[in-house]
């Protein structure tokens, strides 16, 4: 098992929660010092409008894999268009240990609209960027935002950046941005999604908008999944192996039988087939507890390696 082929699964994991749901303000109001509640529970300033968020666990994820996992998944976030902005997210992921992505559903990640949330320690970064850097531009002083001086006619691109303390950092798209200060100005919850706390990345979406966007050519299929209330996901990788949780709620019991129904039987398909896909169904399982369903699996080492011919090879049956 390489490092090089558990960094590209890990790395690509805030992409199979999609994957796997497709197929079935500005204010001249100086805001209050950093709270405790503002550093303990920084994901409450994702916006409420957004469809997906993640929880990454850099700190793990680079004893697990190494450093250049942080960096690709910077770049999945970004794009290739933003050179500056990209060197000092960077520079700020090196010293990060928590990262929060929230995001609009509907286009490609980099394209979204989105807001980043790292949490670390960054006095360090924040000093070596001079008043004059071309990568800044001053905005809103009262907030002390800087903001991006290129990337920002690119949709979705992160255009404001919001130190707190030395210890956060957030930034947003230019949609974002209203709602990201007035977080700062009230001190409260924004109520947007939490992903669970737990595991190396996991994830929460908000299932009606997905089924709304991926399912809409599928309208049987998109009918089984009409009472999903939420859903929540996570992947953890432990001694060269990936373990993954899926969890669909409903608001129904019945519901919650019918969708189980859906997912056996595709997993049941893929499961005939001796290649690598087939390998990850066979270890996946499917449980409904009341009003939730869930996908339980572990990917040994030889399953990965069977995941290395796929992703790095292309040797997919499926």
């Amino acid at each position: 098992m390489t490092r090089r082929v558990v960094s590209r699964i890990a790395g690509q994991a805030m992409a199979w929660t999609l994957i796997w749901v497709s197929a079935f303000a500005c204010s001249a109001v100086a805001p209050p010092p950093a709270q405790p509640s503002a550093m303990q529970q920084p994901q409450g300033a994702l916006p409420a409008d957004l469809d997906m968020a993640f929880r990454v666990n850099l700190q793990l994820l680079a004893s697990e894999l190494g450093q250049p996992l942080a960096e690709q998944l910077l770049v999945d976030t970004l794009g290739e268009g933003d050179a500056p902005a990209s060197s000092l997210l960077r520079q700020a992921l090196k010293h990060s240990e928590l990262m929060w992505l929230g995001v609009r559903a509907g286009a490609a990640l980099d394209a979204a609209e989105k807001v980043l949330i790292l949490r670390g320690h960054f006095a360090e970064v924040l000093r070596r960027q001079p008043a004059a850097d071309s990568v800044w531009a001053a905005s809103t002083p009262a907030l002390r935002p800087r903001q991006f001086s290129r990337g920002a006619g690119r949709l979705g691109a992160l255009v404001h950046v919001y130190p707190v303390g030395d210890e956060l950092l957030l930034a947003a798209s230019a949609a974002q941005v209203s709602a990201v200060e007035r977080w700062f100005e009230r001190g409260t919850d924004n109520l947007g999604l939490r992903p669970p706390e737990r595991g190396a990345v996991s994830a929460a979406a908000r299932p009606e908008r997905l089924r709304e966007l991926y399912l809409q050519p599928y309208p049987e299929l998109a009918a089984h999944f009409s009472g999903t209330r939420q859903l929540q996901a996570y992947f953890d990788v432990r001694a060269e192996s990936l373990i993954f949780e899926l969890e669909l709620s409903f608001q129904s019991a019945a519901q919650a039988a019918d969708a189980s129904h859906v997912f056996e039987q595709l997993r049941l398909q893929l499961a005939s087939h001796p290649c690598a896909i087939g390998g990850v169904a066979r270890a996946a399982h499917v449980s409904v507890f009341e009003r939730s369903l869930r996908l339980l699996g572990r990917l040994d080492p030889a399953r990965m390696r069977g995941l290395e011919a796929c992703i790095l090879g292309g040797e997919c049956c499926a």
